[in-house]
Order: C-alpha cells, then sequence, then structure tokens
C-alpha cells in the first residue's frame, strides 16, 4: 500500500495531505479566532490584515490536526471512525506528512509574528505542541487528556484578541474561559457515542472509570452548568452588556438541560443530543458577541 501511495498523482497527494488538516473542523476553530480578533478591532483597522490573521490561524490549526494524525496513525487503523484517514490508508507517507505540518507552522507562525506580535504567534504555536505532543499522547494514558486537550482548544480567540490588542485582554480571557468549558461535555458526548471505537484502540476519555454511566454524566453536568453564571460575572464586572449576557446565559441553560437528560437517562442516543447542543452552543455563542459588536 505504502508503494501505491508513492505513485499517486501529486494532485490525489495533495488531497491527502489537506485531509490531514480536517478543514471543516479547523474552519470552525478558526471562526472563534476571528471572534477574538474581530470584537477588538479598533477603528479604521485594515481588513486586509484579517484575512491574513485567518489565513495564519488556519495554517496552524490545520498543522495541529495533521501533525495529530501523524502521532495517531497506528490506532486511526483499529478505529471505524478513523481508519479512512489518509495514513491508515496510505495515502501519503509520515514523513510527506511532517513535511506538512513543518511548512503550516511555519507560515502560521512567522505570518502572527511578522503581521500581528510575538506573543501572538508564541501562543499559537504552544497551542500546536500542547495538543499534538501533550493531549494526543496522553489520550492513551489517562482520561486526564481532556482536560489538557481544552487549553489548546481555548486558546484560539485569546489569540485573536491578542494579535489585535497585544495584551491578554479581558474579553480574549472570557472567550477562552468559555471555549474552555464548553469542550468537555462536548468531547465527553463524543467519547461516550464512541466509546466501543475508542475502547478497540485502548483509550478511556469519559471522566470516570466506570465509563458510560451516570457518574460520568453526572461530571458533564458540572461543566455545563459553569457556562450558565459564567456571563453573569464578565456582566457584574462591567466586560459584557445585559443583552449579551442573558444570550449567554439562555444557551448555557440550553446545553445544561441535555446534558441533565443524560443524567437522568444515561444512554447513546441522548449522549448524542448532548454532542448536537454542543454544536448549537457555540456558534451561536461566538455570533452573540459579533452582533453584539456589529448591532
Amino acid at each position: 500500500m505504502d508503494s501505491i501511495a508513492l505513485h499517486q498523482p501529486w494532485l490525489a497527494k495533495l488531497k491527502a495531505l489537506i485531509a490531514l488538516g480536517k478543514v471543516k473542523l479547523s474552519a470552525m476553530v478558526v471562526f472563534s479566532g476571528f471572534v477574538g480578533a474581530f470584537v477588538l478591532l479598533p477603528i479604521g483597522y485594515p481588513l486586509v490584515n484579517l484575512v491574513i490573521f485567518v489565513f495564519c490561524s488556519m495554517a496552524i490549526t490545520m498543522a495541529a490536526n495533521a501533525f495529530n494524525q501523524i502521532i495517531e496513525r497506528d490506532i486511526d487503523g483499529l478505529m471505524h471512525r478513523t481508519r479512512n484517514r489518509p495514513l491508515p490508508l496510505g495515502q501519503c507517507q509520515p514523513w510527506e506528512a511532517y513535511i506538512f505540518v513543518g511548512l503550516l507552522a511555519s507560515i502560521g507562525g512567522l505570518g502572527l509574528y511578522f503581521f500581528f506580535n510575538a506573543l501572538a504567534a508564541f501562543v499559537g504555536l504552544l497551542s500546536l505542541l500542547l495538543y499534538a505532543l501533550v493531549y494526543t499522547p496522553l489520550k492513551r494514558v489517562s482520561s486526564l487528556a481532556v482536560l489538557v486537550g481544552a487549553i489548546p482548544g481555548a486558546l484560539p480567540p485569546l489569540i485573536g484578541a491578542i494579535a489585535i490588542t497585544e495584551e491578554l485582554h479581558p474579553i480574549g480571557i472570557l472567550l477562552f474561559m468559555i471555549q474552555f468549558f464548553w469542550q468537555f461535555p462536548h468531547f465527553w458526548a463524543i467519547a461516550w457515542v464512541s466509546f466501543e471505537d475508542y475502547k478497540r484502540a485502548d483509550i478511556m476519555l469519559l471522566p470516570n472509570a466506570s465509563g458510560r454511566t451516570r457518574i460520568s454524566a453526572m461530571h458533564i453536568v458540572l461543566y455545563t452548568l459553569v457556562l450558565i453564571p459564567l456571563p453573569v460575572f464578565a456582566y457584574s464586572t462591567g466586560l459584557l452588556p445585559m443583552v449579551l449576557t442573558l444570550g449567554l446565559v439562555v444557551l448555557g441553560a440550553f446545553y445544561t438541560l441535555f446534558a441533565l437528560i443524560l443524567f437522568m437517562k444515561p444512554n447513546t442516543v441522548n449522549a448524542k443530543k448532548l454532542m448536537f447542543a454542543s454544536f448549537i452552543y457555540l456558534p451561536i455563542g461566538l455570533a452573540l458577541f459579533i452582533l453584539n459588536v456589529v448591532l
């Protein structure tokens, strides 16, 4: 299979490498970074710089996803949900993927450094390394990997804020915290739905060793609950206006509702519902921040 991959046309090879970067998933991550930058744009800021930021963020995010697949190529072939990825199928070689990652990381990191600032570049590359070199191998050892993975997963909006303000701006920190706590129920719902698949690769991501039980569901509820008072606290410090605060509180209650449903009836059907609720919470929550600036 390896020899076949080596003789593929260059276009097919490029397509396989791009697939390593998970373009659709990366776009969602980059959108959160865009929001972190957009909500802090000063009047008269050149919009071309915002386009450059999105491009650089996309490069780093795709590099992180591709790096993750290089490291996990052996276990990806064991799971149904990942066995059709380019590396297990032999559509590209690890050395080719490493070069692809290096190019993307260099473009993204250097772009953030020269067009924005050193802190944005540092945090951007740090998120890549945390995700690929800490979170990815830790998945095989402990469910604490979700905690570690939530950090790079929440950094994009903070990086966006840093790129514009050159500091750890409170809005960037708030967006980081929202995305940080959002990730736990999101990933645990996925781990619940794909429990048998992860088990096949000896990966345990649910918060309790008991697996798909009410105890694990209780952990999920606790993290969704945090998303209700968090915007209220931000409002009390003058960071958020009332309308945006109320919108985020309603979204937090919506998210918590599906976590409670899973707690009451811990089964795969309700875990899927929670997973879809997580897909609704984040983009709408981020959109509310944009609307607060635009309207």
